[in-house]
């Protein structure tokens, strides 16, 4: 597992909860298997494409080295999510729920929305998300050299947070500068 170690907005937003993630794939599907302690967790969003960042929310953000599009894909401790595609943060496209009920999700805080528990609490969450789904990442079975950045964020927690694998330089929260992605890194399946 990796650790993510940034908090680029920390003056404003100092909480740094634990999170880790692995990054792995199999012939048809990314795998994300993220791990977070935090003093307190949320999970609001009652369905897919719901403002599931203002929940605790882990993110993976995606795309080929060689695409201006990438894709982002949230979703919140109980395992409700949406998954955009784009070149920025103003021309998402967003996946429609029959096709984001395709993706396999396991979440340890179970899969019904509870709103907020206000205790140091450790979840984990599992997301299979078909390459199907994600064309722009033009993937032939093997490919692991997508670029992009991991987050955790909780926009409406008590104490909101922004944690990132590799850093980012803005004056403000903003996950979609994809100027800062780096190379992801991919484990075994």
């Amino acid at each position: 597992m990796t650790t993510l170690n940034h908090t680029p907005w920390a003056d404003a937003y100092p909480l740094k909860p634990e999170v880790s993630v692995r990054i792995s794939r199999n012939a048809t599907c990314l795998l994300l298997h993220y791990a977070v302690k935090e003093p307190a967790v949320r999970a609001t969003a009652e369905a897919d494409n719901g403002n599931v960042w203002e929940d605790s929310c882990a993110e993976c953000f995606i795309k080929a080295p060689e695409s201006e599009r990438y894709y982002n894909i949230e979703c919140n401790c109980a395992g409700t999510m949406l998954i955009g595609c784009g070149t920025g943060r103003n021309d998402r496209q967003r996946l429609q729920p029959e096709l984001l009920s395709q993706v396999r999700r396991t979440a340890t805080l179970g899969r019904t929305p509870f709103g907020l528990r206000q205790e140091p609490t450790a979840w984990e969450l599992t997301l299979e998300v078909p390459f199907a789904l994600m064309p722009e990442l033009h993937d032939d079975g093997l490919r692991t050299d997508y670029v992009g950045n991991i987050y955790k964020c909780g926009d409406l927690l008590p104490q909101p947070h922004f944690v990132t694998l590799f850093p980012i330089q803005a004056p403000q929260p903003d996950y979609h500068r994809p100027e800062f992605f780096q190379p992801l890194p991919f484990t075994g399946a």
